[in-house]
């Protein structure tokens, strides 16, 4: 609906404005970079030049600052960023907009959705860019009012002090780092804190392994921890970050959350429900009396943190099928019966339904799960974002497919705003295929092959290295023995500029 305002906002402004050349020109008395009413109260945005925060090859993300509220008599109805190859760009050119105004259920739009602080800053990304290519950039209003549920267009406003930029030329290559140090490992878990990676739990020729290996991406170093995972000895196990956990008045720490997975008995698989945090130091504790899991004990499930908020989805049921049950974790709700936190099923069920071995990535606050396989034993390739809401369940949105092959048992991480999504198994084959998806435009395109051998059950974490560089890493799995059989081990691991 909103979009269709927009339209009619848009194309009021082209049909209505006789007065001007261009349809598009400053109404407003213009005074010291900042536009004025007929009363000279100060409106729209500073006027100061807008500020780029970050220019990759196919996005941007730009700030400017707001000097204006809503009032009765004129009120900003949307603002943004518009943008061209050529100077000056106008608002018919590609826009990044934000509305102030909502419609109800009759259609009509009659509410401010939001207000907007004097001096606040606003973020518009600028999504769908070609590298190496310059750019210009101009923040805009549009403003007028709401009269008995019908908008009053006022005037488009444009910041007289736009902003030029080039776009990164990609590298969009692999190199190879520090192998790892257990030479035959897969199916592990990793997970990210400081900037460095952590590794633990993986299965390697003689069962599971509790070590804790933490790789450092400044010196190109492995290091094998002295603590160990002080629970079972699991594989396909689920972990996640929480940071300023308060646990106590005044005080608060960062955990890890590690945990469900299966164990293997001879021949028989158990999956479990337990799960530990740990203080990234010497400190283990295992969530129980109140606030243990409290889902079905499940291996190859995603695990994620939004917000202070754990996450895990879906998985298989031991020897059982797979599930499409979600949980949140709360560590800061807790009573006398809930030390450590409190796990809440969500209601809202996973829209893709039951899956194991897929795979995520979290951008601005968004949780993306794609892949996996389902109870038909089907490799699926649909994409489906996670969004917070107030009431604890979330929403879930289906996004653009995959374009690659269906596939189980992939890797999954965000390099600053974009996600990359590659390798896994699609049948009896292992893939080393690599794509990047830009959620911007809601569109895919196909990297570099991972240069290593093909396989399943790696790990992978987007990291950033330093000042604007940010890379993606990818290592160890499941994947072809010396007689090119699926089933051998990976010790290798690379990292990818993108």
């Amino acid at each position: 609906m909103k979009k269709l305002i927009f339209f009619f906002i848009v194309a009021s402004l082209i049909y209505s404005c006789k007065f001007a050349d261009d349809g598009y020109s400053f109404h407003r008395e213009y005074d010291n970079y900042t536009y004025l009413t007929s009363q000279k109260a100060a409106m729209y945005i500073s006027g100061t030049p807008d500020t780029a925060t970050s220019v990759r090859d196919v996005y941007a993300i730009l700030y400017e600052e707001i000097k204006y509220t809503n009032n009765e008599e004129d009120s900003i109805l949307i603002f943004g960023h518009c943008w061209s190859r050529y100077p000056n760009p106008k608002v018919v050119d590609s826009l990044s907009v934000k509305y102030m105004i909502d419609d109800d259920e009759d259609g009509n739009p009659d509410t401010y959705i939001d207000t907007l602080a004097e001096g606040s800053k606003f973020q518009t990304v600028l999504g769908n860019l070609k590298p190496e290519t310059q750019y210009y950039a101009r923040s805009f209003v549009i403003t007028g009012k709401i009269v008995d549920g019908q908008i009053v267009y006022q005037d488009t406003a444009f910041n007289p002090n736009p902003i030029d930029f080039i776009t990164d030329s990609p590298k969009n290559i692999w190199e190879q780092r520090a192998e790892f140090p257990n030479v035959t490992f897969k199916n592990a878990v990793s997970f990210v804190y400081n900037d460095e990676i952590y590794v633990t739990l993986g299965n390697d020729e003689s069962g599971p392994d509790r070590s804790i290996y933490k790789y450092s991406q400044t010196s190109n170093q492995w290091t094998t921890l002295s603590t160990t995972y002080l629970g079972s000895e699991i594989s396909g196990a689920t972990a996640f970050v929480i940071k300023n956990v308060r646990t106590g008045f005044g005080t608060y720490h960062d955990y890890v959350y590690i945990g469900t997975g299966y164990t293997v008995d001879g021949v028989d698989t158990t999956c479990v429900t337990e799960m530990y945090r740990w203080n990234f130091e010497d400190e283990w504790v295992r969530l129980q009396t109140g606030s243990e899991f409290i889902g079905l004990g499940t291996r190859d499930a995603v695990g994620f943190s939004l917000n202070g908020i754990g996450y895990i989805l879906g998985g298989k049921a031991g020897n059982g099928g797979p599930l499409a049950d979600m949980y949140r974790f709360d560590p800061e709700l807790t009573d006398e019966g809930h030390a450590q936190g409190t796990w809440t099923k969500i209601t809202n069920v996973f829209p893709g339904g039951p899956r194991y071995g897929a795979s995520c990535f979290v951008i601005e606050n968004n949780a993306y799960v794609i892949g996996g396989r389902n109870e038909a034993g089907d490799y699926r390739k649909d994409l489906y974002m996670y969004k917070q809401t107030f009431d604890g369940n979330g929403s879930w949105a289906r996004k653009q497919d995959f374009p690659g092959t269906g596939r189980s048992e992939g890797v999954g991480f965000a390099i600053e705003n974009l996600g990359y999504f590659g390798t896994g198994v699609d049948g009896d084959s292992l893939r080393s295929d690599f794509w990047r998806y830009n959620p911007y435009i809601n569109s895919w395109d196909q990297r570099a092959y991972f240069n290593g051998r093909r396989r399943a059950m790696a790990v992978g974490a987007g990291l950033k290295f330093g000042n604007n560089d940010f890379r993606g890493y990818l290592g160890t799995g499941r994947g072809y023995d010396q007689g090119d059989s699926y089933g051998g081990y990976e010790s290798d691991f690379r990292h990818y500029r993108p």
